[in-house]
């Protein structure tokens, strides 16, 4: 992450281009409201998603709205061997990170699942997922940061569950974020993601907080 990020979404909150797609966001989702206090004035929010379990949240647990860290899903077993040297087959796979979406659908029935991916996602993939991306894209079927937002799609994805009350998938750890949003290290509100084979495992974990934070 860069310093810029943690401007716009770190210390003052989402960005006006943001809180735009976030209120559309929590508009279409049907659950009710709740209220809570934030520098003196009530602010409609969305229940949290809550679960228990080491596995992470089964099918009877309490799961309205996860949001998917599109970009970090897609890149799991496509990384580069040697880090930040990229060969021509080291590319995220949008059809693994679709099928991932399909694997939450499946284990969180009813729940609204959002997808984020960061603004470089669809020049990142193989060129034949590319139009698939695109229309994706235009459909809102995956969301990626408003043009001229600063920050990666990391920020959108820890706001959109920040205001939604969601659960994370990611097996990152949000690390210039956590300031802003201590609930990161708090349990119940994170998946990691591990494929194995055809399969995905959905487990609970925190994300591991910064050098020297307890």
């Amino acid at each position: 992450m860069v310093d810029e990020e943690v401007k716009s979404f770190g210390s003052g909150g989402p960005t006006p281009e943001v809180r735009k797609e976030l209120d559309d966001l929590l508009k279409a989702n049907p659950a009710s409201p709740r209220v809570h206090t934030v520098n003196g004035s009530d602010i409609p929010s969305r229940p949290v998603s809550s679960y228990s379990g080491a596995d992470g949240p089964g099918q009877g647990d309490e799961v309205h709205t996860v949001v998917v860290d599109g970009s970090n899903l897609a890149w799991i077993g496509h990384s580069p061997a040697r880090p930040g040297l990229y060969e021509e087959d080291d590319r995220p796979s949008y059809a693994q990170l679709i099928d991932a979406r399909d694997a939450l659908a499946l284990k969180f029935p009813g729940a609204e699942i959002h997808v984020v991916v960061d603004a470089t996602f669809r020049h990142k993939v193989a060129e034949v997922e590319r139009a698939a991306v695109t229309a994706a894209l235009l459909k809102g079927a995956i969301l990626q940061p408003p043009a001229g937002t600063e920050g990666k799609g990391d920020a959108l994805v820890v706001a959109i569950a920040d205001e939604a009350g969601a659960v994370v998938v990611t097996n990152d750890n949000y690390v210039e974020l956590q300031h802003r949003y201590p609930w990161l290290r708090e349990q119940g509100r994170v998946l990691g993601a591990t494929r194995i084979g055809d399969r995905w495992v959905f487990t609970s974990r925190t994300c591991v907080p910064p050098r020297g934070v307890n």
